[in-house]
């Protein structure tokens, strides 16, 4: 289900008849049955079924079974890989990129390989409302995280670029959206006057590496070497990954405390080194 600014809402059957052909990274190598040509129910607790599943932007593969609602299968991929269940913006079938037509809604067929999308980089963006809608299509995962499906060509949103589809809407000025669902959102943008410009606060999800975050996290793990005298390429992913959600040192530092990373009692200028590769890397003025 899903609701535009625009429109009443519309219903779309959550599988395709044609089946899709699974998208993977090249370095992922899974064997998969033949696709059955029709779709079961998985959400049963007693189901002997299990399904693969990995973060969209890159981990090991986990296997997850026994869930009876997408909530808990939410639960059971973030209890395996040890985050919130609510780091999720949504998940998609059997391919690691951000394609709406692939979001996993409440079917499964036996073969399907789930991708989970975590919460990433912050952004605000200062939108103008010039005109009766913006043309949006919001759709939830349905655990209160509210996130952009479609954006219409030609549209008042499609003009400002940080505004992009699989974008969580986080709030609406000092309106907090978390826990709503897409039809709250989607009232909330349609009520805003012609003429009003607004703050979208919005999370996009957690990107795969790439050369400036690859170049971030090699910088990230030398200072380590310099602080703790060795080096660690998966904890400097981590501890640049954390950071990249927040948005001020501060927060960087509390986030750190919080968690596991506490026991390694980095020193503040330690913070302030990791929170200036990371400022670089979000305005892209690192070297690649």
């Amino acid at each position: 289900m899903e609701w535009s600014d625009e429109d009443e809402h519309s219903h779309q059957h959550p599988l395709s008849s044609a089946a899709a052909k699974p998208d993977f990274p090249e370095r992922l190598n899974v064997n998969f049955m033949p696709r059955l040509p029709h779709w079961i129910m998985a959400f049963n607790p007693k189901s002997r079924l299990s399904f693969p599943c990995r973060q969209a932007h890159g981990s090991d593969v986990g296997v997850v079974a026994g869930f009876s609602s997408v909530k808990e299968l939410y639960q059971k991929i973030a209890d395996y890989y040890d985050f919130s269940i609510d780091e999720i913006i949504f998940c998609t079938r059997n391919t690691h990129r951000i394609i709406m037509k692939n979001v996993l809604e409440a079917e499964l067929y036996f073969d399907d390989f789930i991708f989970v999308h975590r919460k990433g980089l912050k952004k605000q963006v200062v939108l103008t409302k010039s005109e009766r809608v913006l043309g949006l299509t919001i759709t939830d995962n349905g655990n209160g995280c509210a996130f952009i499906k479609d954006i219409l060509q030609g549209s008042n949103a499609i003009q400002y670029r940080d505004v992009q589809v699989g974008d969580h809407i986080e709030a609406i000025d000092n309106k907090n959206l978390v826990g709503l669902g897409h039809v709250e959102v989607a009232n909330y943008l349609k009520n805003i006057p012609i003429g009003r410009s607004f703050v979208l606060h919005l999370v996009e999800p957690l990107k795969s590496p790439d050369g400036i975050a690859k170049s971030a996290i090699q910088r990230i793990n030398e200072i380590m070497f310099s602080f703790l005298g060795c080096g660690d390429t998966e904890l400097a992913t981590k501890l640049f990954e954390m950071a990249m959600t927040k948005s001020n040192a501060n927060d960087m530092a509390a986030a750190f405390d919080s968690c596991e990373l506490e026991y390694f009692g980095f020193p503040d200028s330690f913070l302030i080194e990791v929170w200036g590769i990371v400022t670089d890397a979000k305005t892209e003025r690192i070297i690649k």
